[in-house]
């Protein structure tokens, strides 16, 4: 052996040892920020908001399931007599979302008495929602779980809850179908 070779074997040494250390470094940052992804395009809610486990009436006033917001992801939006512009914007966001993510539901609640022909029509354009229809007492204590996130976004914004009933996200009217289908795809991951 000739005296340069003696001299390139520690960098020879070095490069085997930091080349997959490198590599691995790489690999593990790309997973932490979600394939490159670093920002969600709602307002996450950090921590988690944990729901209180109510049970809540359909628009027939039968009793919905005790577990509905576990279990799988849920988007929640919330109209009070009637849907506003906003909150048709929102149901056909999320139709939309649902639509191309299997295991998503949807969930509007309406407070105070919605009229019977509002319910038809919604119902009518929205087969697969769940309407839960809350009493004006029902419908402050739930909501309040909401509040501070509501300050936080502003607006009449719309919540994704997670399969653990946490609610993790929330949304206000200037994210897109593609946005919220993004953020779920990557909530999925963690």
């Amino acid at each position: 052996m000739n005296e340069s070779e003696n001299k390139d074997r520690p960098i020879n040494r070095l490069l085997l040892i930091a080349l997959p250390v490198l590599v691995v470094i790489i690999i593990a940052a790309w997973q932490i920020l979600g394939d490159g992804k670093s920002s969600l395009n709602g307002t996450r809610l950090m921590p988690p908001v944990p729901l209180s486990d109510m049970v809540l009436v359909d628009e027939k006033n039968r009793a919905l399931p005790a577990n509905l917001l576990k279990g799988q992801w849920t988007y929640i939006m919330f109209a009070e007599t009637q849907c506003d512009e906003v909150c048709q914007q929102q149901l056909v966001l999320t139709k939309k979302v649902a639509a191309a993510k299997a295991g998503v539901q949807r969930v509007l609640v309406l407070a105070h008495d919605p009229g019977e022909s509002f319910i038809q029509r919604i119902r009518a354009e929205h087969p697969q929602l769940v309407m839960a229809v809350l009493t004006r007492s029902i419908w402050t204590i739930f909501t309040v779980q909401f509040m501070s996130a509501i300050n936080e976004i502003g607006g009449a914004p719309y919540f994704l809850v997670n399969p653990n009933g946490l609610v993790v996200m929330g949304y206000d009217e200037l994210v897109s179908v593609e946005d919220v289908a993004d953020d779920i795809l990557y909530l999925k991951k963690q």
